[in-house]
């Protein structure tokens, strides 16, 4: 059966890689990375996007190939916390105990990632935090090298930033220059794991956060899905619509390269969105409103300028679609983000 639905995931999960990687190899080499990668370089302006979790680990491995470092992924994740995830992680973050905040990962990890576990294993003495990649997805070294950082720093974020776990388990075999990274790590090590795994003491997992929220202040679980709720919230659509907001960064709109994405032919993609009461141009008009948005908002532009950008081939046929989908022209819609700012 012809695969169509693929794990997906937000470009915040590549942390600093672009810097990084632009300081230890240059821009070429950074261009050349996401092109062979494939994709567009604008996805570093917009970290929201969603993209599929294999070019993700693309990108991480061809990266540390360029910087010519066995350590790279590991770099990327020492400059991530847990809030570089953004508003789900904040909120996990805001949960009364570890334990609490660690249950809150394992149940909004989705908000991230489609395809993605992640398990908590309360035990006595030891506990386990484990990421678990998607099913028959290869392994990626770099990848899960730079989970590292993130995962250990949302732990430190209850017990302070001297925390260290009792070791890690890392989700790959261990290869000729493992030795780089256990010189880095101020723990134990353990390759071959089923799973990406952070070993916690349990006797840690009470602790209360030392961070005290107002109301004013506090994250709830609605507000996380308030913000999510840009694009369809359910598969199949969630998937298609990702793939065509991620093309649309490059100006890309056409159906045969969004099927070539999702690893389908056109006519078997047509086919599985008519049985969910859509076409692509649906999905497509509705991606194309919401980059419109965020390019009116975060943006300079002219507005002529974001009509060809997203595929218009005249400022009226754009005006009118973006105000048959926001009930505005695009310039008034712009002008009332400034008076409200």
């Amino acid at each position: 059966m012809p695969r169509l639905f693929i794990p997906m995931t937000k470009a915040t999960g590549f942390g600093q890689l672009p810097d990084l990687l632009e300081k230890h190899a240059g821009t070429k080499s950074l261009s050349r990375a996401y092109h062979q990668a494939g994709l567009p370089m604008d996805i570093i302006e917009f970290p929201e996007t969603r993209l599929p979790i294999t070019a993700m680990h693309r990108l991480f491995e061809i990266a540390a190939r360029a910087a010519g470092d066995r350590c790279f992924g590991l770099g990327v994740g020492q400059d991530m916390t847990h809030v570089t995830y953004g508003l789900w992680m904040k909120y996990c973050a805001q949960a009364e105990t570890l334990a609490d905040g660690l249950n809150r990962a394992v149940r909004c990890v989705q908000f991230q990632q489609s395809g993605t576990d992640m398990v908590f294993e309360p035990s006595a003495p030891v506990s386990f935090w484990r990421y678990i990649a998607p099913y028959g997805m290869a392994r990626s070294i770099q990848h899960c090298d730079h989970l590292i950082g993130p995962m250990i720093r949302f732990v430190q974020s209850y017990l302070g930033p001297d925390w260290q776990p009792e070791w890690v388990d890392m989700n790959y075999p261990r290869d000729d220059h493992a030795h780089r990274l256990e010189a880095q790590l101020p723990f134990p090590v353990r390759f071959g794991a089923p799973h990406l795994a952070i070993a916690i003491r349990a006797s840690d997992l009470t602790c209360r956060n030392a961070t005290r929220v107002c109301a004013r202040q506090a994250i709830t679980l609605a507000d996380v899905q308030a913000a999510e709720a840009t694009g369809p919230s359910k598969e199949p659509l969630k998937s298609v619509y990702s793939a065509i907001t991620l093309r649309l960064l490059d100006g890309q709109t056409d159906i045969q390269g969004a099927a070539c994405d999702l690893g389908v032919g056109v006519q078997t993609l047509q086919r599985k969105l008519r049985r969910e009461g859509v076409d692509y141009r649906d999905l497509l008009n509705r991606a194309k409103c919401q980059r419109a948005r965020a390019l009116l908002s975060d943006t300079t532009l002219p507005v002529v300028d974001i009509a060809f950008a997203l595929g218009y081939g005249d400022h009226a046929n754009f005006s009118r679609a973006f105000k048959r989908m926001a009930g505005v022209p695009p310039a008034t819609y712009r002008a009332a983000l400034e008076q409200a700012l």
